[in-house]
């Protein structure tokens, strides 16, 4: 048989934007509409909206119980964080003087990385 025809083509899944967390941020607020409603409505899985509105939850200060509302500027914030944290963290990173060191020997000096990386031991 052919593997062709048992194949399933995929949505291509996109990262929630700025607008679709306002539109989270009216949905659960104002009309408190559950996740799976919500996700609906946006066009994602119940489970994305949960951890989205974990992400932006906050505690409302009130006199008697806290409340707490989903804030999109809030979740876009720690996005944007989340999204600069990825990937591995350099060898040299920290070491600056060692970086300055192997950018001079390669501009100035004309080295390769294998003469400096021997020049360093």
């Amino acid at each position: 048989m052919c593997q062709e025809q048992y194949n399933t083509k995929r949505k291509k899944s996109k990262q929630l934007t700025y607008k679709d967390r306002i539109k989270i941020e009216a949905l659960y607020n104002e009309l408190n509409l559950t996740y799976t409603e919500i996700g609906k409505i946006i066009g994602k899985d119940r489970t994305t909206i949960s951890r989205e509105i974990k992400l932006g939850l906050i505690e409302l200060e009130t006199s008697y119980l806290p409340v707490w509302k989903y804030c999109s500027e809030v979740a876009q914030r720690k996005n944007e964080e989340n999204e600069t944290a990825k990937g591995t963290n350099l060898k040299i990173g920290k070491d600056i003087k060692l970086a300055n060191f192997i950018e001079k020997e390669i501009k100035e000096g004309k080295f390769s990385p294998e003469v400096i990386e021997h020049k360093i031991k």
